[in-house]
């Protein structure tokens, strides 16, 4: 765990005791100032890495890093790799070697697979729908949120 990174309660980190020795990392590394919220599920057989500033938020995301690989009986480890300054909504699904890119933010309720370009991600695709994300977000130097808007309805910083 970087510095000052923080793992929320009723998290589940588990990994495959047959995938953890020699096919994956079995690990989860979280970045400095990154964040693993409340309530999500974590896949670590084949290695999870969660890049600094980033935030795992809401609840319920899953990371699988395991599955039975297509046209065979063997189960195979991929690692997943979220990148710096990236936003996780709840409830995304992250598949098998999926990786994030920096800077990218993740809608609610996608799934991510393999990106090449970060940015807005939405949809049961992961389709990049907005590029070059900017704000304040991006260029912060704490990783824990603690303002609190008392404006309602969408911002653009």
């Amino acid at each position: 765990m970087g510095s000052n990174s923080s793992v929320g309660q009723w998290n589940w980190i588990s990994a495959a005791p047959e995938l953890s020795t020699g096919v994956g990392s079995a690990t989860l590394s979280l970045g400095r100032e990154s964040a693993l919220t409340s309530r999500h599920y974590i896949d670590a057989s084949g290695g999870v890495v969660i890049g600094k500033y980033s935030t795992i938020a809401g609840v319920r995301t899953t990371f699988i890093t395991h599955g039975i690989a297509w046209g065979t009986a063997e189960q195979r480890a991929r690692p997943i790799s979220v990148g710096d300054y990236c936003l996780i909504g709840s409830n995304c699904s992250i598949v098998p070697g999926a990786v994030v890119p920096d800077r990218t933010v993740v809608g609610m309720g996608t799934t991510v697979d393999r990106m090449d370009q970060s940015g807005l991600v939405l949809g049961s695709r992961g389709t990049v729908v907005k590029a070059d994300l900017s704000g304040r977000y991006f260029s912060r130097l704490i990783g824990y949120i603690s303002a609190v808007s008392s404006e309602r309805g969408d911002s653009n910083d």
